[in-house]
């Protein structure tokens, strides 16, 4: 497995970038459709790394990964999370991943954002919240006031 971050390369890292744009911009205009998945053991094996979310798409020819990686590091402070966002090219294996990038990076979290968003129907569930009249609180179980007996 190829990662980016093993070489120094510029010209090949500016086109990871370009392509994690051009997927931004295709995802928030609808013609990227992401799905929740379960990372690939090569992603997430001999760590203690959580990696979540997890997204795989279609793009082209492609089938493509997206990741976030929180780390915990020790220091003489303690220790700290650290946060790394990840793009992947899959196999025809389920499991099977071709290359690999991870990097701290504003752009593929905006990504990542973006398809967790898509995933859960963000905005959609949001129209109906606004559209939706109060229900009262009381129909859930919470600010529902209790009066003790105990109570003189």
């Amino acid at each position: 497995m190829a990662t980016v971050t093993d070489s120094p390369d510029q010209p090949l890292q500016d086109k990871v970038r370009q392509l994690v744009v051009k997927l931004l911009r295709e995802t928030l205009n609808g013609r990227i459709e992401w799905s929740r998945a379960e990372p690939p053991k090569a992603i997430t094996r001999i760590t203690e790394d959580v990696i979540d979310p997890f997204f795989v798409a279609r793009y082209g020819d492609e089938r493509i990964g997206i990741w976030q990686r929180n780390s915990r590091d020790l220091g003489p402070e303690g220790s700290e999370w650290s946060e790394r966002h990840g793009l992947c090219l899959l196999g025809s294996a389920r499991q099977e991943v071709v290359w690999d990038y991870e990097e701290y990076s504003p752009a593929l979290k905006n990504l990542l954002k973006a398809a967790r968003n898509q995933t859960v129907r963000i905005e959609e569930r949001l129209d109906q919240l606004l559209r939706a009249e109060p229900s009262g609180l009381d129909s859930v179980g919470v600010g529902t006031p209790t009066v003790s007996s105990d109570q003189p």
